[in-house]
């Protein structure tokens, strides 16, 4: 049904980790750097082999994880999987110029998103222009969200064209 967890029935399903989930990480800072480390490889690796198994899935949200460079790198390649997303939630992850690189192949092959929240990130403007090629591909793409990324004109300006 939808929004329900990881499985049943496939139309419409939902797969949430974040918030006050069990699969949220430590924040950083609070456990050591290696401690930190493996929770984000031990969390990927378990997202991975769950993301190969859900081609199906139309709604991922992995908001509030801090997942940073480090996740963005476990994540990149299962995301290569999910062709069929409507809707990709990636919100205050710490996603920086470098993890839009990471991801953007990723959304490339996601022709039937419609949804991308990548609000409250460090994306910045030169991250906003590494979003223009895969958005050529991304034709029903209807609500986009990069508030607080410090975007100025020139970031806003270069995603115009593949937005209107």
């Amino acid at each position: 049904a939808p929004g329900h967890r990881g499985g049943g029935t496939r139309k419409g399903s939902m797969f949430a980790m974040g918030g006050n989930t069990r699969g949220h990480l430590p924040r950083r800072g609070s456990v050591s750097d290696q401690e930190y480390t493996q929770a984000v490889a031990e969390a990927g690796g378990k997202l991975f082999s769950a993301i190969q198994e859900m081609w199906w899935l139309e709604t991922l949200n992995l908001s509030d994880n801090e997942l940073g460079r480090e996740g963005l790198e476990i994540l990149a390649a299962p995301l290569n999987a999910l062709t069929n997303l409507k809707d990709l939630r990636l919100d205050r992850n710490g996603v920086t110029k470098d993890g839009v690189t990471l991801i953007a192949d990723a959304l490339a092959l996601m022709t039937k998103l419609e949804v991308l929240h990548l609000n409250r990130n460090l994306i910045g403007n030169a991250g906003a222009k590494l979003l223009v090629r895969p958005f050529e591909h991304l034709t029903l793409m209807r609500v986009l969200n990069l508030g607080d990324n410090g975007l100025e004109s020139s970031g806003k300006n270069a995603l115009d064209p593949v937005l209107s």
